[in-house]
């Protein structure tokens, strides 16, 4: 408003209404924090120091060829939901019917979730009712292997490998709190191939999304219940309690554990 001048440290530089000679006073300062661009998205740390390490998607997104950003989304939700949302399995043949959800008769597959240092990573293979992957490929259904790569608190790498193809294709889904109840939703995905089809690619995920996004915004309550004895839950489940279990422990969040 009167063209104070500041420097990227956040300093003031200088004010044009004053008259020279003047001192910049020490406490005209922009509110500044640590910051640094990675994977096309600019990664902002609001505390002193980080209490948790990035993710690491060098091998997936960091030297693809041709990265896709989706257009980021805003979910009325919060981000831990969308998180849950994105790392649960057994929703696929009920919410995404209409795009690659598969056979509702058959169970979802029995699947350990490991923990590792930047959060927890599984691998399981599910049958897509549809062929979504341009190799040539014949047949209207296909076995993919999904490998998860969660790290706290709201960061998850997908890795779709699809039988019989020599390409492995990667989804990293970020999601940045605006409030308690309302998150932004950032994408991007990558192939090994480095030539996906950005319009199929984008027009896929984005009904994915809207399939998802409703199901997810109308949950009941909107904060993710961190009191595991809260809800009934079935072995599908194992990789949002190993989540829940995670806020608590890394962060101090919800119930304490029971030893």
């Amino acid at each position: 408003m009167h063209g104070l001048h500041f420097a990227a440290d956040g300093r003031c530089t200088e004010i044009p209404s004053m008259p020279k000679p003047y001192r910049v006073p020490d406490k005209l300062r922009l509110q500044s924090c640590q910051a640094v661009e990675k994977y096309g998205m600019v990664w902002v740390c609001l505390a002193d120091e980080p209490r948790h390490p990035m993710p690491n998607w060098d091998a997936a997104v960091g030297g693809a060829a041709r990265p896709i950003f989706l257009p980021n989304d805003v979910w009325k939700a919060a981000a831990s939901r969308h998180v849950e949302n994105f790392n649960d399995l057994a929703h696929f043949p009920w919410v995404h019917a209409g795009t690659f959800g598969g056979d509702k008769a058959v169970a979802i597959p029995r699947h350990e979730v490991e923990r590792t240092d930047f959060g927890l990573r599984f691998v399981v293979d599910y049958v897509e009712g549809a062929n979504r992957y341009q190799d040539g490929f014949e047949g209207a259904e296909r076995e993919v292997r999904y490998t998860y790569e969660l790290t706290y608190p709201f960061a998850t790498l997908l890795i779709m490998e699809p039988e019989g193809s020599a390409a492995r294709y990667f989804i990293g889904d970020v999601v940045c709190p605006e409030s308690a109840h309302v998150s932004r939703i950032f994408q991007v995905l990558s192939d090994t191939a480095g030539m996906p089809d950005r319009d199929f690619w984008v027009k896929d995920q984005a009904l994915v999304n809207e399939e998802d996004r409703p199901m997810v915004e109308e949950q009941r309550p909107e904060d993710l219940p961190l009191d595991l004895s809260a809800e009934i839950h079935i072995p599908a489940d194992r990789v949002s309690l190993e989540y829940r279990r995670g806020l608590i422990e890394r962060f101090g969040l919800g119930a304490p554990m029971a030893a």
